[in-house]
């Protein structure tokens, strides 16, 4: 039986340091069906060049080179339209995978019945040198698979850089909005509305915190503001889903709520 394309989405913003560790995480893994697609967003470092650099090794890397900075989510999404895998993963250019991530995910995905759309597992946080920092799920605990809407809704506990998604489904729910800062978490909210989360426990890889990250949008009072407006708008369509399945959207602050505004 043939094994699935998993292809990988680097996303690149002034990421000079960085981008080459990232591409090579990818092209260094044990699964070798792989397709791996780079998209500069008009960076104003030396990015470009440590990509040409890196295309010159590997020249069946698919490179795109965007002339303006237009957003991740809409360079993601156009990404996808020239992706051939079963499997997506959306990798930041200051982020790196774990040797045996994608095997190991698409392993136990494809033992998974259709009703799966996401699974997740843990990932390493690490400082601008690559020192540890944490790990983004506590060890001790334990973490949920099914459909989790609304847990979704209620507490973030999803580490983005982990997450491998089925294509068709990421293309069924319209993508990435293009309208929101914060994709990742709507995108997350309108397939748990739909399809189960499994979750593999595993460190998939490794996580740059710097600070133009966008991590950082948690901890800086200007840019919360957009992330606010983000959840908010994620949260006007969700809480009609929740009220038509008969809940209620009295949750409490949630964590993207309380990180947005309390500041």
């Amino acid at each position: 039986m043939s094994k699935p394309i998993v292809t990988v989405i680097c996303t690149c913003y002034n990421h000079e340091k960085y981008v080459r560790n990232a591409l090579l995480s990818v092209i260094k893994q044990s699964y070798k069906h792989i397709e791996l697609i780079i998209v500069d967003n008009a960076s104003t470092d030396n990015s470009k060049s440590e990509i040409a650099l890196f295309l010159i090794e590997y020249p069946e890397i698919v490179f795109i080179s965007n002339e303006e900075n237009i957003g991740l989510p809409k360079s993601f999404n156009a990404a996808v339209k020239l992706s051939k895998g079963k499997y997506l993963i959306d990798l930041a250019a200051d982020d790196t995978l774990d040797y045996e991530r994608v095997k190991l995910q698409v392993a136990a995905f494809e033992k998974l019945d259709a009703s799966y759309g996401l699974l997740y597992s843990d990932i390493e946080e690490v400082d601008k040198n690559g020192k540890h920092l944490r790990y983004s799920l506590e060890p001790a605990l334990s973490y949920p698979s099914g459909y989790l809407f609304l847990e979704i809704l209620n507490k973030h506990f999803i580490p983005s850089p982990s997450t491998i998604f089925n294509k068709s489904i990421f293309d069924e729910v319209g993508g990435y909005n293009e309208n929101l800062v914060f994709e990742d978490f709507d995108f997350w909210a309108r397939c748990a509305a739909k399809y189960k989360f499994y979750y593999l426990p595993i460190i998939s890889g490794k996580k740059t915190i710097l600070e133009n990250s966008f991590s950082s949008f948690f901890y800086s009072k200007t840019k919360s503001k957009n992330m606010l407006e983000s959840t908010l708008q994620t949260y006007t369509w969700a809480s009609q889903i929740v009220l038509e399945r008969g809940g209620n959207m009295n949750l409490g602050l949630t964590y993207y709520f309380r990180q947005a505004t309390l500041m």
